[in-house]
């Protein structure tokens, strides 16, 4: 400002400005459109009467705000997976569909879920709801002298659930509950065989 025509001064100028000029053009070639904005703005600053750099600039802005319309799509529907999953597992659980080989099971898309947000709380308290609701099945089908389901939840929790603090119990629940049944009918089958030799 003090001496206008300085030509050291304009010289320096000069290279400011076609660093950036440079910076720029690799920017926008990589398609790196913040770099290219930022780069741009800089030749502009430097350098007010050149012609590329108001075009150029525009260009960037103009593919930066693609971009966050892009993020944003994306964003949403990341958002809406999510929220799908959410229900896909509520409905599998609710329908008692807790692990494969049923369709659509819990289970699975829980996996699908932590893939995608490995951070999801929503996973982890669903996988602690199915393994309580097996555990419950197995006692409840004990219960009932259903050893087929018995047997069909303790293979579920063996497989899906082998940490599960209870299942040393269940198993010997189980093997009792096997013994007995063995034993009551051997017993009927004793008392129908004397009944048939007895012609009763």
């Amino acid at each position: 400002r003090k001496d206008p025509a300085n030509q050291q001064a304009l010289d320096m100028i000069q290279n400011v400005h076609d660093r950036f000029v440079r910076m720029g053009r690799q920017a926008t070639a990589r398609e790196n459109w913040e770099q290219a904005r930022i780069a741009w703005s800089n030749a502009l600053r430097v350098a007010p009467t050149d012609g590329e750099a108001p075009r150029q600039l525009k260009v960037a802005k103009e593919n930066l705000q693609k971009q966050e319309q892009l993020v944003l799509a994306d964003k949403r529907l990341f958002e809406k997976k999510i929220q799908d999953l959410h229900q896909q597992i509520s409905s599998a659980i609710t329908s008692g569909h807790y692990v494969p080989p049923n369709p659509g099971s819990a289970f699975e898309s829980i996996q699908q879920l932590q893939a995608l947000s490995p951070d999801d709380g929503f996973a982890k308290d669903r996988l602690g709801q199915i393994s309580r609701e097996l555990v419950a099945s197995v006692k409840k089908s004990l219960q009932a002298k259903d050893l087929a389901v018995s047997n069909r939840r303790l293979k579920e929790i063996e497989t899906y659930f082998p940490d599960t603090p209870e299942l040393p119990v269940l198993r010997d629940s189980v093997k009792t509950e096997e013994m007995h049944f063995a034993e009551v009918r051997n017993a009927l089958m004793q008392k129908a065989d004397t009944a048939m030799s007895s012609g009763h």
